[in-house]
Formats: structure tokens, C-alpha cells, sequence
């Protein structure tokens, strides 16, 4: 499935996320969510940037409107 969407690519062996996994557990306060992987953590930075570009230009009309 993986492979369908993300071409023949499908990243590295999911295991190496154990020492990570593991750490967090361990955590007094543990985050709500984690970005697993160096790659995966600058595509959502990418994604966070292209979202915020998107939304720039119309902030004058969402501060319009109260809340």
C-alpha cells in the first residue's frame, strides 16, 4: 500500500523508530503529537510553509470577522 502511494520508495525499515518510540514513552509529559524521521519532520515544515504562504494573502479578511 505504501509503495502505491509513495512510489517504490517506502523509506527505512520502521524498527529504527524503536529507540524513539521508546524515549518518548518514558516521558514525564510526552508530546500529543511527534514528526518520526528527519525527512518526514522538512515535509511538514515544507507543507506548514506552503499553508501559511497560502493563507497570507486573504489575513485581512479572516481578521475581519471576530473570534
Amino acid at each position: 500500500m505504501l509503495a502505491e502511494m509513495w512510489g517504490e520508495d517506502t523509506g527505512p525499515d520502521p524498527s529504527t523508530a524503536a529507540p524513539v518510540i521508546m524515549k518518548l514513552v518514558g516521558l514525564a509529559e510526552p508530546p500529543l503529537r511527534l514528526i518520526v524521521g528527519g525527512a518526514s519532520y522538512d515535509m511538514v515544515q515544507q507543507m506548514d510553509q506552503a499553508r501559511t504562504a497560502e493563507y497570507r494573502p486573504w489575513e485581512h479578511l479572516s481578521r475581519q470577522a471576530p473570534g
